[in-house]
């Protein structure tokens, strides 16, 4: 509920603060007097557009400060909105809207003193306030909301459809994710995976190949100077009778009796007889090598082996230390993958059928949903339909259109929209189609009427809803602005008496020039005042004897239509 709102240099206003109370609150004033001003301040408070014409000539800025309370049971969803944008309230669950808005352009905007964009700021205060007549804030038109108002005047079977609905929904959520892990874990086709593993098992490669390869093209390389020096070393070692081991182990027996004889020389011969055998182990490996040095080995035949290999590493492993073992690691996971498609194509034509299953439990459920929607939205249509006859709309039909749209959701496959054909022949169209800003408030007046115990928005403000009517329908008008304000807190701009006879709480916005400075103000009005406005409402600039008379009997009956 609106309870408070402080306006500073808006237009004709230099400063004013106004006090709002429950029930239904009307606004009436002289053709001119700002009463549209009082309107856009609330707009900009709520997130509206903001231009530099708004703000008072000769000031720097415009300021409007709000605070709205949330009450009763129609505020719980909005406490719960208000928490997941971060705003916990406190016990007094208010809110206090602040916006700020400077000649250069500059805005800043407060919700209970922590600062927000004005997006953040829209996106709260249409939560708690809805505007209709010549503005934009009209939450009705949003079609996508029309569902959920729909689906909270149907019974309450509904919701237990709803809630299997959801269980469908996770369940398939969860099945999906069964098969979308069945396929990445498979990670590709089959026969490309057998396509790697033929290529790899054709190459018959073997742990350390490469770096046999690698020793054997270096020696190859360096073929002519290896065969020289092998047969050097084959001269020098092995040459003669007798190779250097041999003659040096015939001199050992000679070597130690000479250490026997002289004990100075036993470390020399030490020395030698280690040497001896150290020679003879070298001279055993020397020749083993030179024996085994292959003469002219093929150069082109390992090339074209290490390419093989150079390209089977490129291919399917990573890295410039990767090695053959890690190609062959590779042929190992391939197969393993192989194996797995292969045993869980079986399982993803398991999955799939469950899918289908669920799928089809879903559309049980959203067949469900759409024929509850479906019965509840023609008993709703025809109920608008009459509250609009009795608001002078008697040509008028409304109808809650329940579509079927190609997708489904946690709401079904319905797609609601409210539509209206405002005079005979004419085809019915969507609200948001609907010209006439007098015609608009009627019909949203009567949706209020229907939907109000479904709307939680606890602060409706009406501007030009009485434009075209009078007498009879003036009086059918004021008594559903009444009905509704029971429910929700009413703001109520309005030139017919009829209407403002039945305020709980009545306001003037006048008009005043002092010192060539014109401002716009508005003020509370005792029982008294209000009765001397209705006669002016009643019979123009004069207030006579007659007109007072009138006004205050129909004073008079409002107070008892309310009360009854």
């Amino acid at each position: 509920m609106l309870e408070y709102l402080k306006i500073q240099n808006i237009a004709l206003i230099d400063e004013l603060e106004v006090n709002f109370g429950a029930g239904l609150n009307i606004l009436t004033g002289e053709t001119g007097a700002g009463k549209s001003i009082l309107i856009d301040s609330i707009n900009f408070v709520l997130g509206g557009r903001a231009g530099k014409e708004l703000i008072r000539s000769g000031c720097e800025f415009a300021q409007v400060e709000a605070l709205v309370s949330i009450s009763g049971e129609k505020g719980a969803e909005t406490l719960e909105t208000l928490a997941r944008l971060g705003f916990e309230l406190g016990e007094d669950r208010s809110l206090l809207l602040y916006r700020h808005f400077t000649a250069a352009g500059k805005n800043s905007c407060k919700v209970n003193g922590k600062v927000l964009t004005v997006s953040m700021l829209k996106e709260i205060s249409v939560l708690l306030v809805d505007i209709h007549g010549q503005h934009e804030h009209q939450s009705l038109l949003n079609s996508n909301r029309h569902i959920e108002l729909l689906d909270r005047l149907c019974p309450s079977e509904l919701g237990v459809v709803l809630e299997e609905l959801a269980t469908g929904l996770k369940k398939r959520r969860e099945v999906r994710a069964e098969i979308k892990s069945v396929i990445e874990a498979g990670g590709g086709s089959i026969d490309t995976l057998k396509g790697q593993i033929k290529e790899i098992e054709k190459a018959k490669l073997k742990e350390g190949e490469e770096e046999t390869l690698t020793e054997r093209k270096a020696r190859a390389l360096n073929a002519e100077k290896l065969t020289a020096s092998t047969d050097a070393i084959a001269r020098l070692l092995f040459g003669g009778d007798e190779g250097v081991s041999e003659r040096l182990g015939r001199a050992v027996p000679y070597l130690e009796a000479i250490a026997e004889t002289d004990r100075k020389f036993a470390p020399t011969f030490e020395r030698l007889k280690d040497l001896n055998i150290q020679l003879r182990d070298a001279c055993g490996d020397a020749a083993h090598y030179i024996a085994g040095v292959e003469r002219g080995e093929n150069l082109d035949v390992i090339e074209q082996r290490l390419d093989i290999i150079y390209k089977l590493k490129r291919k399917y492993v990573s890295g410039a230390t990767s090695t053959v073992g890690d190609v062959l690691k590779r042929l190992d996971e391939l197969n393993e993958k192989v194996e797995f498609i292969e045993n869980s194509a079986e399982l993803l034509d398991k999955l799939n059928e469950k899918r289908k299953a669920i799928e089809r439990e879903i559309a049980v459920e959203c067949a469900k949903a759409s024929k509850i929607r479906k019965q509840t939205a023609n008993l709703i249509s025809a109920e608008i339909t009459d509250v609009l006859k009795d608001l002078g709309m008697t040509n008028a039909i409304l109808e809650i259109s329940v579509e079927r749209k190609n997708e489904f959701s946690v709401a079904g496959f319905d797609k609601v929209e409210f539509m209206i054909s405002p005079n005979r022949g004419e085809a019915v169209k969507p609200l948001s189609k609907i010209a006439s800003g007098g015609e608009m408030s009627r019909v949203m007046l009567a949706l209020k009427t229907v939907l109000a115990r479904a709307d939680n928005i606890e602060t409706f403000i009406f501007d030009e809803i009485d434009a075209g009517v009078s007498g009879r329908t003036a009086l059918m008008v004021a008594e559903k602005l009444s009905e509704v304000s029971k429910q929700q807190q009413i703001l109520c701009i309005t030139h017919l008496p009829q209407i403002a006879a039945m305020a709980e709480r009545h306001y003037l916005i006048a008009k005043t020039t002092d010192n060539e400075k014109t401002t716009t103000s508005v003020r509370a009005l005792s029982h008294e005042r209000s009765v001397e406005e209705l006669a002016r409402l009643i019979g123009g600039a004069v207030i006579t004897e007659t007109t007072l008379r009138s006004a205050g009997e129909m004073k008079e009956m409002a107070k008892r239509q309310r009360d009854a």
